[in-house]
């Protein structure tokens, strides 16, 4: 009898009730799942902001490093006669004056060009070279490729003196024989100025490395700035990092300022920059570096 009577007096909730509870919890799942998506959005742009801080960086370094290489191993006189494979843009040739080369152009982003001999050496002599020879006899290093009469050209020789190949008639995976001019200035051949030793002398390979900014429209949702390094070797522009936007170059005596600007990869919510007026923020790190032995 008791249990009976528990049972008929005991009442459940009602409709008001429970659309109240109802609607409670659906504003507290709500005001959760609110929180978790600006967490989200906070922790993604917080993400990218550390890439763009990093990528700048390292892209930074890696053009200083150049920089403070450049003029290493680049003949001292009559630059223009040596370098003949470099265009610009417009498919013209640059006449090289000096082992940096700037151009500039106004709204646009500076290219910069840098001569130098930049790697490791490319081989050894594998035999004796005396005073007049103009064939060399090279041993190359395992890491690197042969010398060409196109653009690989340009070669440092003992840390003593500069020459062109002008033919590879002969060579193997690793040995190479190659006919040289050290002064392109002059008609025919010239051969070496100075007894080098095979075995011991090495042969350091001059470059010209350019870095430029340019829009990628294919691997990119959005049209996205890259800056590029090209080795002017054949192989062609490689990216070095995403969202570059500028790079600037000012001289001030012999010293060269760098200023860089990236921005990040996707535009921040409820931001809009100060300047440009999109919602990319974006950060413009500047070195002052002085090349080691140029004089500009």
């Amino acid at each position: 009898m008791i249990l009976r009577q528990l049972i008929h007096t005991q009442r459940g909730l009602t409709l008001p009730e429970l659309l109240m509870a109802l609607v409670t919890s659906g504003i507290l799942l709500g005001a959760m799942v609110s929180s978790f998506i600006s967490q989200q959005k906070t922790y993604a742009m917080q993400e990218q902001a550390s890439e763009m801080t990093l990528s700048a960086r390292a892209a930074l370094d890696m053009i200083i490093r150049d920089i403070r290489t450049t003029g290493y191993g680049v003949p001292t006189s009559g630059l223009e006669q040596w370098i003949d494979w470099v265009y610009d843009g417009e498919g013209t040739l640059i006449q090289f004056t000096e082992p940096i080369h700037i151009m500039q152009q106004e709204n646009e982003a500076d290219t910069l060009m840098l001569v130098g001999c930049f790697d490791a050496p490319i081989a050894r002599l594998q035999a004796d070279a005396d005073v007049g020879d103009d064939r060399l006899y090279l041993r190359y290093d395992r890491r690197t490729t042969a010398f060409n009469p196109t653009q690989r050209k340009i070669f440092y020789l003992g840390r003593n003196e500069n020459g062109i190949v002008t033919d590879t008639p002969s060579q193997s995976r690793r040995r190479s024989s190659i006919g040289i001019d050290t002064d392109p200035e002059t008609p025919g051949n010239q051969g070496v100025d100075w007894h080098y030793s095979g075995g011991e002398d090495i042969l350091e390979l001059l470059k010209v490395v350019t870095y430029a900014i340019k829009i990628d429209h294919v691997n990119y949702e959005a049209p996205t700035p890259i800056l590029t390094r090209d080795e002017n070797m054949g192989g062609g522009a490689q990216p070095v990092a995403e969202h570059v936007e500028d790079l600037r170059i000012t001289r001030n005596g012999d010293t060269l300022t760098v200023a860089l600007t990236v921005r990040t990869a996707t535009p921040a919510p409820h931001y809009t920059h100060p300047a440009v007026g999109d919602g990319y923020r974006r950060l413009t790190l500047t070195s002052a570096v002085d090349p080691r032995g140029v004089q500009l």
